[in-house]
């Protein structure tokens, strides 16, 4: 067998298997563009909660500091509000978290039912206080549904599933361990997604559940989608006559769907071969964009160590103090800066959009950029700080999304260590935002850019983008559907063929 006629065959039989899928792909690519997968905002999720009650806060550090019965490290410390009282939320180095109420210094054990539906009632009525719904409805207890497979929930579950019997539909997931509401769905979100996003990531619980067979069955997939592409372009190209032309006069030598089936793929060639390529890398193949160094070390030394609880004492004496002042705040995060301790408020929200955590510090600005300068140079001491800037633009691997908000402005912090490692930093509270190193940064383009139209240019004019996504996404389901159309055509003419030979014989 000649390397034209495998090449043929190739893309036959590979084009039959993957018809269907790339209608599914294309379809299910355009609903996700107006309804995502379900996510709790860090936006909603502030809102929704309650105001601190400081006056209520009679439990210190050095209280509570016996009580913490991990082995690792503490990684953060938060104080919020649970079931309406002040209660400090502390993340060790494993991401296990500890509540310790504030009021009286007692450890939460776990989340009943009627607290989880304490806590339903408290988000509704912060997320719209004007709104007249109806009492939230305890609707089970579950350790994993289609909304909730993400493993990040794992240390919570099982999960409280509470319904806030809206016009919404809303439905709130909500830790066990924590009382933290964890996710918001609506019922138009639910409907929409099992046609989105659960077609195109392949993404039913069944599977995703598993996380390593999920990763290979999309991989294989992918390959398999690369494969009829590919071959598919070079056929086309192969059979392409623009000047010395079929007896015809054509520069094709089919007729009907086939005809539209190989223009369409000549011409749109090039995108649809992206678009599949670059799925296939949002999977991180054979761990092409893996990293080789860690964080974790690097951002210790940014911090300067591990917390410690006593050192933060003063700082609850001082909130007491200026309680009066300090009623719209809505959480207070400890974090360490070059072995110092730094206070973060998140105030209520105004209707600032762009601002919508409104957050303050106990540090002025000109007293916390050079400590937090001096800390970024401790991030990879053994590498040279080639640039810091402060920006407060966007760049290609710092921006924010229609439903991703970045906060501005932020120090970019590049070093020339093995893999280029680039941090972002917040300069309002001096908080870790993102880090880049080269296997990220050329994933970026890869995926986000290829599949997602990630451009900056695109980005800020949402509606230029959202036109050639639309376009490129309808010209692929035309295509998928002459795909179809010659598959089961194929498919039914050798079911034909087989039973006519069984009748002969």
């Amino acid at each position: 067998m000649n390397f034209k006629r495998t090449l043929y065959l190739t893309h036959r039989w590979f084009g039959i298997v993957m018809s269907m899928i790339f209608f599914l792909w294309f379809a299910s690519g355009i609903v996700m563009l107006y309804v995502e997968y379900p996510e709790l905002t860090e936006r909603e999720r502030v809102n929704a909660a309650s105001l601190l009650e400081l006056k209520a806060i009679n439990t210190s550090f050095s209280d509570i500091q016996d009580q913490i019965l991990s082995e690792s490290a503490i990684n953060q410390l938060d104080l919020l509000s649970v079931l309406g009282r002040p209660a400090y939320k502390l993340t060790f180095a494993d991401n296990s978290k500890t509540i310790i109420y504030a009021d009286n210094g007692n450890t939460l054990k776990d989340i009943q039912p009627s607290d989880a539906e304490k806590i339903a009632t408290l988000y509704a009525q912060n997320s719209d206080p004007t709104s007249q719904n109806n009492a939230p409805e305890y609707l089970a207890s579950i350790e994993m549904d289609q909304w909730t497979v993400y493993g990040g929930f794992n240390e919570h579950r099982p999960l409280h599933k509470v319904g806030l019997n809206n016009t919404k539909g809303t439905i709130l997931y909500i830790s066990s361990s924590t009382g933290e509401v964890l996710r918001d769905t609506h019922s138009y979100e639910r409907m929409w997604n099992w046609v989105g996003s659960t077609i195109h990531w392949i993404y039913p619980m069944q599977l995703r559940k598993h996380s390593n067979l999920w990763v290979n069955v999309v991989i294989v997939i992918s390959f398999a989608g690369v494969i009829s592409v590919v071959s598919g372009t070079i056929v086309g190209f192969l059979r392409l006559r623009l000047k010395r032309r079929y007896k015809n006069g054509a520069v094709t030598p089919y007729t009907g769907i086939q005809k539209w089936h190989h223009l369409l793929g000549v011409m749109f060639a090039l995108f649809i071969t992206m678009f599949i390529v670059s799925g296939l890398f949002s999977m991180n193949p054979f761990g092409v964009f893996n990293n080789k160094t860690s964080s974790v070390e690097q951002i210790n030394r940014y911090t300067g160590g591990t917390y410690d609880l006593t050192k933060f004492d003063q700082s609850l004496e001082n909130l007491s103090d200026n309680a009066e002042t300090m009623q719209d705040i809505k959480e207070l995060s400890w974090q360490m800066l070059d072995g110092e301790g730094l206070l973060i408020a998140k105030r209520e929200n105004g209707n600032n959009l762009l601002d919508p955590l409104r957050i303050v510090t106990n540090l002025n600005a000109e007293e916390l950029e050079p400590k937090t300068r001096s800390a970024i140079s401790q991030l990879l001491p053994d590498s040279e700080l080639v640039k810091l800037d402060k920006i407060t633009e966007y760049d290609n691997y710092y921006y924010t999304t229609h439903n991703r908000y970045m906060p501005l402005p932020v120090f970019r912090a590049r070093f020339s260590d093995i893999e280029n490692t680039w941090y972002y930093i917040d300069a309002t509270t001096s908080k870790i935002l993102a880090r880049s190193t080269q296997p990220d940064r050329i994933k970026r383009w890869l995926y986000n850019g290829l599949h997602s139209l990630d451009f900056q240019f695109l980005l800020v004019n949402w509606p230029l983008r959202e036109g050639i996504v639309i376009f490129l996404s309808i010209t692929g389901v035309i295509f998928s559907l002459t795909s179809l159309v010659m598959a089961w055509r194929r498919l039914r003419k050798n079911k034909l063929l087989k039973t006519k030979q069984l009748t002969n014989s």
